[in-house]
């Protein structure tokens, strides 16, 4: 059904259904919107994964659809474009894609999308490949900043927030019900020796409820329409029900209202404390409620609970600050310098790089037997940290020989910022966690991780209550 697909992809203002041995395999319902002929051939949780995008460039009219950074897959399979209602393959419009999303995803992941792009016809030439999927456009310098920046903007605009999923009950019962008889039926082998069966076997209440659940929702068999026949031939007459009084007439006194629970007001006679009050933002105001497992700040805000990540965050926050300054990194001078000992080859690498490394911050010498003294680091980064990150960054130089200049600084800037950013496990003083947040929720830019981790994570109240039956 893969034609079909690109076929409801590209025209979903026609409904189109396929039948396959009498089974239905796709069916889009053609109301027009692309997102729903997303749903239909991708899936629901791919479409819920989706930002829209709509740009437009000079004499090109981009929109579509593209994936979150939280949401990639290993493959290229689903970076689908369309230029003039036309499906087509196209290098430069691959390379503006992945281009847009640099820095924002892990190694060895890639955004999916659905794209339309439309632009004169004569600014683009269909006859490159016998079956016409591959094209030329006339300038495609133009092409890819249309949708290198049609795709960053529609990222930066869109939420970071990654919506937490908790299990529904009927999920976690499923899951249990298939525990239990993954684990207390199972078919004796054919090596086997025969053993004398039990007559009752134990169950612990919990896997009886599951197991009921399972054998409640499973197909019941039918009688045939004979068999009921002589069960209704056979039953004893029913005499029919005396007629009840109404209600309110065998009620000695009218029902009583349903209580209502007033809303608990806010206590406003102790100010709250330093770590808990409210700060007011561009966007919306917040409550820094704490931190748990000296990683994870806990934030109310309106009708939803956050959990931010304040290492992703921190991280986040120094790469973006280092990529924007036009100057060397500010480094810090050592009074005694570090020893670094690692292996020949990466500290002759390091030799190499010596003045590309004093722009990150760092001032290397050869002390021999490869030994090298450190004189000077980034201002962010700590002494210990010092050693680990030289070595990482000499495995970023190796692999860098491939890379452009701007990859090769983007990705140095990465590890500096790793190593650089306050690590989970890591105490934080309340105004360390204060800052990390008011970052966090009034910048744009701060959603993901150089590695396309999510820095925020959102708890709806409906999602809380409902996990507690309210």
């Amino acid at each position: 059904i893969g034609a079909v697909a690109k076929l409801a992809l590209a025209h979903p203002e026609v409904s189109l259904r396929v039948i396959k041995d009498g089974k239905e395999e796709l069916h889009t319902v053609g109301d027009g919107q692309l997102i729903s002929a997303i749903r239909s051939v991708m899936g629901r949780q791919s479409a819920q994964e989706m930002v829209e995008l709509n740009s437009h460039y000079e004499r090109y009219t981009l929109s579509g659809y593209i994936s979150k950074p939280s949401a990639t897959r290993g493959t290229r399979g689903n970076q689908i474009f369309f230029v003039n209602g036309r499906l087509v393959r196209s290098k430069t419009m691959t390379a503006a894609l992945e281009e847009a999303y640099r820095n924002r995803l892990m190694v060895g992941r890639y955004p999916s999308c659905v794209l339309h792009l439309r632009l004169p016809e004569h600014l683009v030439d269909v006859n490159v490949h016998p079956a016409k999927i591959e094209v030329k456009f006339i300038n495609e310098r133009d092409i890819f900043d249309c949708l290198r920046y049609g795709v960053e903007g529609a990222l930066d605009r869109a939420s970071g927030r990654v919506e937490m999923r908790l299990s529904t009950e009927k999920e976690a019962v499923h899951a249990a019900a298939q525990k239990t008889l993954g684990t207390t039926i199972k078919a004796p082998s054919a090596a086997a020796k025969p053993q004398k069966q039990e007559a009752f076997h134990k169950m612990s209440a919990e896997d009886y409820r599951a197991f009921a659940q399972l054998l409640k929702e499973a197909p019941r068999v039918q009688p045939s329409k004979e068999v009921l026949e002589q069960l209704r031939a056979s039953a004893p007459e029913k005499k029919p029900p005396a007629q009840q009084a109404p209600l309110m007439e065998r009620s000695e006194q009218a029902p009583q209202k349903k209580a209502v629970r007033p809303e608990k007001q806010p206590d406003t006679t102790l100010p709250p404390p330093q770590e808990q009050q409210a700060f007011e933002l561009p966007t919306q105001a917040w409550r820094l409620v704490g931190e748990v497992l000296d990683t994870y700040l806990i934030v109310e805000q309106g009708r939803s609970m956050l959990l931010i990540d304040k290492h992703a965050a921190h991280e986040r926050l120094l790469f973006e600050k280092y990529r924007k300054q036009t100057e060397p990194i500010m480094p810090q001078y050592l009074l005694t310098p570090l020893l670094c000992t690692m292996e020949r080859e990466a500290a002759a690498i390091l030799l190499e790089n010596e003045r590309l490394l004093s722009d990150y911050g760092f001032a290397v010498s050869d002390y021999g037997d490869g030994t090298l003294a450190v004189g000077q680091i980034p201002s962010e980064l700590s002494p210990a940290a010092a050693e680990d990150t030289l070595c990482m960054l000499a495995d970023d130089l190796k692999s860098g020989k491939q890379l452009t200049p701007n990859a090769l600084r983007d990705t140095l800037l990465h590890t500096i910022s790793c190593k650089a950013a306050v690590k989970g496990g890591q105490h934080s003083e309340p105004l360390e966690r204060e800052a990390i947040v008011r970052e966090v929720l009034s910048r744009e830019d701060l959603k993901y991780c150089p590695h396309g981790r999510p820095i925020c994570l959102e708890l709806t109240a409906s999602q809380i209550e409902k996990q507690f039956k309210r």
